[in-house]
């Protein structure tokens, strides 16, 4: 497999078409990755997950291309979503042990949201123990990995997503969260079958669309009444969709973005345009009427962000990525990116 996923900083200067580019735009330099911090001891020659049963999924730890350092143990590959092995429909899995001793009795998923985007984008962008990530040479060791700190598991669902496979027509049965759930619930038994992982405390992380996945796949896992594969200890979900996205980022977009225009850093031009459109699109009397106490009744849907020039967000960050290719819209008074590229704060 090669490790080509640049999906981190896509937002870049695609979005910008409206803003007509006002900024002259700072480009970053390129430099060396940062050096490496394998997870490197004696660990690595002993694998501990190691049997008959999961050695068709091992990892070649010194053996990925364009990795020129050992990731450790791990394991990579599928399994089904329900009792039978050779069902189609299976979901993609990639296994990092912990070289953590207090990590014993755990296990932490990840998963990615979408719906349908695929894990290794955490993996690789965000808090796996190597990352590619935009204006790198090559891949590095991550020395702030999840995987200092805990068992950890990145998966690709639902079914069809990622390298996760299914058959004709499955994806298409797939009408609600609970569907998902269901799924995954079975894969979930067959990984801790596998590797011998019954019985351990279970955490359960992601972003963006999880917040759709998570609620489901844990409450159906507590339902189960099943410590021996559904453990459920905890649940933490960055950045969570739990709503529709018009009203939970395009209707308070240009409000946080006035709030903190000195860090968006946007010209007098962008501003007033994008306040204009913030009027025109709705979204200025929806947030005047969802703010309102004592509410008048039930908050109406939020106003339609696919109408022409109404996805103001996604203006407003491509607009600040463009002059600022470090800006982080996730943590905007930080930086974006590899260290190297941006520095850090």
């Amino acid at each position: 497999m090669h490790i080509l996923l640049f999906l981190g900083a896509l937002l870049g200067a695609a979005g910008v078409s409206a803003v007509e580019s006002p900024h002259k735009r700072a480009l970053p330099k390129r430099k060396a990755a940062i050096p490496n911090t394998e997870r490197a001891n004696s660990a690595h020659a002993k694998r501990a997950h190691l049997n008959d049963k999961t050695k068709k999924f091992a990892v070649d730890g010194k053996g990925l291309p364009e990795v020129n350092f050992d990731i450790g143990e791990s394991y990579a590959g599928t399994l089904s979503i329900d009792d039978d092995p050779d069902n189609e429909n299976q979901l993609w899995f990639w296994f990092f042990p912990s070289e953590n001793p207090a990590a014993g009795n755990e296990i932490t998923l990840w998963l990615n949201g979408g719906p349908g985007c695929s894990s290794l984008d955490g993996l690789l962008q965000e808090n796996g123990p190597f990352l590619w990530q935009s204006g790198t040479f090559r891949p590095i060791a991550n020395p702030y990995s999840w995987v200092n700190l805990t068992n950890m598991v990145w998966v690709d669902q639902p079914i069809g997503t990622g390298f996760s496979p299914n058959a004709k027509g499955a994806v298409k049965k797939l009408k609600t969260e609970h569907d998902v759930s269901v799924d995954f619930m079975g894969f979930w038994k067959n990984f801790m079958e596998t590797f011998n992982l019954t019985g351990r405390d279970v955490y359960l992380t992601g972003e963006s669309y999880a917040g759709q996945y998570i609620p489901y796949i844990s409450y159906n896992m507590l339902q189960a009444n099943d410590t021996d594969y559904y453990n459920v200890k905890g649940i933490q979900i960055n950045d969570p969709s739990i709503n529709e996205g018009d009203t939970m980022t395009e209707a308070p977009a240009i409000n946080y973005v006035n709030e903190y225009s000195n860090i968006f850093n946007l010209n007098e031009t962008t501003m007033a345009w994008l306040n204009q459109r913030n009027e025109e699109c709705g979204y200025a009397d929806f947030m005047e009427n969802a703010l309102s106490y004592p509410p008048k009744g039930p908050i109406p849907t939020a106003p339609d962000s696919y109408r022409k020039h109404c996805n103001l967000w996604e203006y407003a960050t491509s607009a600040a990525i463009y002059i600022n290719p470090c800006f982080n819209f996730y943590h905007i008074i930080g930086q974006s990116g590899n260290p190297a590229v941006c520095g850090s704060r």
